[in-house]
């Protein structure tokens, strides 16, 4: 990335998606935002191992993956021929945005993260996991961003991602 449009994105993008990300960053996880916690952090392992059917284990029934309206047979089609494209990637994200429903039963996550093809160089963000601003500005100097909204229903205990939303 050219340093002016690495400066552009800091002035435009950042704040505006630090402002989003930046709520109750500080504050220890309630046993459910730790397991969405977690259960983003398995979505990334599965991607970076190109286990598409694992991934697709992590849907509800009903998901889809905008923009767009793919249902889950058309996703993984669709992961398929970007999996076959970025044979070995590793994908790098802070600690992910969670807000639970007060029903308990839904929730939403925020995952700022960028992917790498494998040895590629990276930026130094080890220790920068709980600080999204310095994470993100460091990331965002290094490589384009990428942000996944996820619609989250909790089913039998478990919480399955009923919708993700990728922006560049």
């Amino acid at each position: 990335m050219a340093p002016m449009s690495g400066r552009i994105i800091q002035v435009l993008v950042l704040p505006a998606l630090l402002a989003c990300l930046s709520c109750d960053r500080c504050g220890e996880q309630t046993p459910d935002e730790e397991l969405i916690t977690r259960l983003v952090d398995r979505a990334v392992e599965l991607a970076e191992k190109h286990d598409i059917g694992g991934l697709m284990d992590l849907a509800s029934s009903d998901f889809l993956a905008r923009p767009g309206n793919h249902d889950g047979r058309e996703t993984r089609r669709l992961l398929f021929l970007i999996f076959r494209r970025y044979r070995s990637i590793e994908i790098l994200h802070p600690r992910p945005r969670v807000e639970l429903d007060p029903s308990g039963e839904r929730a939403t996550a925020r995952v700022v993260f960028l992917m790498l093809r494998r040895g590629q160089e990276r930026p130094d963000l080890e220790g920068l996991g709980d600080d999204l601003d310095r994470w993100v500005e460091r990331a965002a100097d290094f490589a384009r961003l990428y942000r996944l909204d996820l619609d989250l229903v909790k089913i039998d205990g478990d919480w399955l991602v009923q919708q993700a939303r990728l922006e560049r």
